[in-house]
């Protein structure tokens, strides 16, 4: 997604600029930084709706991580980072909503379904998001 989002728009220093350094070195490691937060979101979310009770073939899950995708290019990277840049006095439009963002987004998300989907019951990642999903749930 990376790749594609900097070669198609080159705004990764603009991720960078999010934290005060608009260098493309830092847009990279703020976005997979990023990309990890909301890829453990949405494992957990996955594990508290039981969604593999629904998804019965890969396809399916990455169409559910292709719904991911685009509410997180509609919501982060078309109103909160926006947001955000405009907070801390760089410039930016608000909404941003551009094609490059939406396929870039839409390439992780289904990347993402269909990883979570392969992965399954057996993986680190599930026992810490099952861990993490408990603790949203019952956090005593």
């Amino acid at each position: 997604m990376g790749g594609f989002y900097q070669a198609t728009t080159g705004t990764m220093p603009v991720v960078g600029a999010l934290y005060g350094v608009s260098h493309v070195g830092v847009g990279w490691i703020t976005h997979l930084f990023h990309s990890i937060i909301f890829g453990l979101l949405f494992a957990a979310g996955c594990r508290v709706v039981d969604i593999e009770r629904y998804i019965a073939s890969v396809s399916q899950a990455a169409l559910v991580g292709l719904g991911w995708g685009v509410v997180l290019w509609f919501v982060a990277a078309g109103f909160v980072m926006p947001a955000w840049l405009l907070a801390i006095g760089e410039p930016a439009t608000l909404p941003t909503l551009d094609l490059g963002g939406l396929i870039a987004h839409s390439l992780w998300g289904v990347t993402l379904g269909v990883s979570d989907s392969l992965l399954g019951h057996s993986s680190a990642l599930e026992r810490f998001t099952d861990r993490l999903a408990g603790s949203v749930i019952d956090p005593q």
